[in-house]
């Protein structure tokens, strides 16, 4: 899936692992109900780890990781589904520094909220970025 960030397009270096697939080599991001069960296996081989989180998650559900986490990406399932930006600002304001990745198909339609959460890439889902959502990212929008 291409990425928007605040330099343009990235090529995505992070495999989303699904819940039954087994865990594949380099850098993942696991689903949450995998987190607990492989996300210490990824980073004892020394692989990068990040975490796919639904929009009704706890951040209790992810403390003991929150430091070690590479990435979390944050579904966004539909387009008047704006719960992503809140757990976007608990992330931050409980210290997270790491990048935040919006997931789901209405992402790229909502950017002035990311460019205000710092430090997040989009995904497109192949559909193509909409300019506005590489303005507001870059800061110019």
């Amino acid at each position: 899936m291409p990425l928007i960030d605040a330099s343009g397009l990235k090529a995505d270096r992070f495999t989303n692992v699904v819940e039954a697939a087994p865990l594949p080599a380099g850098d993942v991001i696991l689903p949450l109900a995998k987190l607990a069960t492989d996300g210490e296996a990824v980073l004892a081989r020394g692989d990068r780890l990040g975490v796919l989180l639904p929009n009704t998650v706890k951040l209790t559900d992810i403390a003991q990781f929150l430091d070690r986490l590479s990435i979390i990406a944050i579904s966004f399932p539909s387009f008047a589904d704006g719960r992503g930006f809140s757990i976007a600002k608990r992330l931050r304001n409980h210290g997270y520094h790491g990048v935040l990745r919006a997931s789901g198909p209405s992402t790229s339609s909502k950017p002035e909220h990311c460019s205000s959460a710092n430090r997040w890439r989009i995904g497109s889902r192949g559909l193509p970025p909409s300019r506005c959502a590489i303005s507001a990212i870059r800061g110019s929008a």
